[in-house]
């Protein structure tokens, strides 16, 4: 009853504005970007049509992502040089298949033909990624457009983080370990992992459910099929809800 209700209220997330991505890939792509380029970057997400292209000029592209265009002409070149985007066309830029698409089977292995020039070459550029078949073959559901609210302001070490939880976040939507752990494994700072978890639970991108468990809103990001996903979303929305009514009795406690 509860799973219809939230359905009929269209407040979960529909099928509409999410990108597949491959997790190790998106993350070995987008590290080391500062801030400007990383939202840059998830501006060029929300542009791209179903064939993964972008059209416009490095001017075109700096005025709509209010960028300069001389950190968008760097960012375009960086991301070149990771493969994550190329060339197809005169102002025309394709982000690659194999780490970003929104395709079915069959429609993605013309995207991946289209981008590497031949469909035998796509699978010989797949594999030339240092990853597991395992990680190749594991994607996760991403609603962009909720991503970048999420996302918007981060900086350097806390977008490196963020990218490390899409890895790390196991297949029922949580993130295990420590704080201590998760900067370790994160190569931040305790204080960084501190201060993005925070405001990444403000911004709704998270909840946390105990020492050492955070549960990731699987209306952002997900691997989960709907009918999976909608349980997983009003168990996210019952953890959300228990956590800030034990943390207005503390709070009130303690006045």
């Amino acid at each position: 009853m509860y799973r219809n209700q939230l359905a009929d209220n269209h407040t979960i997330a529909t099928d509409k504005g999410f990108v597949c991505i491959v997790p190790v890939l998106f993350r070995k792509a987008l590290s080391g970007f500062g801030k400007e380029q990383f939202a840059f970057i998830m501006h060029l997400l929300c542009i791209r049509n179903r064939d993964n292209i972008i059209y416009g000029t490095m001017e075109g592209l700096a005025s709509q992502s209010s960028i300069s265009t001389n950190t968008v002409s760097s960012t375009i070149k960086e991301l070149m040089e990771k493969d994550f985007i190329r060339r197809v066309g005169i102002r025309c830029l394709m982000i690659n298949p194999s780490i970003v698409y929104s395709a079915g089977e069959s429609k993605h292995r013309q995207l991946l033909g289209r981008y590497y020039g031949l469909t035998s070459d796509s699978k010989k550029k797949n594999d030339s990624h240092d990853i597991t078949d395992d990680e190749r073959n594991r994607f996760q559901k991403v609603w962009i457009g909720k991503l970048v609210e999420a996302s918007c302001g981060l900086g350097q070490k806390q977008v490196q983080f963020l990218l490390f939880m899409l890895t790390a976040v196991g297949h029922d939507g949580c993130l295990y370990g420590t704080r201590e752990e998760l900067a370790k494994r994160s190569k931040v700072s305790r204080e960084t992992v501190r201060d993005t978890i925070k405001l990444l639970k403000e911004r709704d991108f998270l909840v946390r459910c105990g020492n050492g468990l955070l549960m990731i809103n699987p209306d952002i990001i997900s691997e989960d099929k709907t009918e999976n996903r909608c349980n997983r979303v009003l168990a996210y929305r019952y953890m959300k809800h228990h956590t800030e009514l034990k943390e207005n009795c503390d709070k009130y406690r303690k006045e």
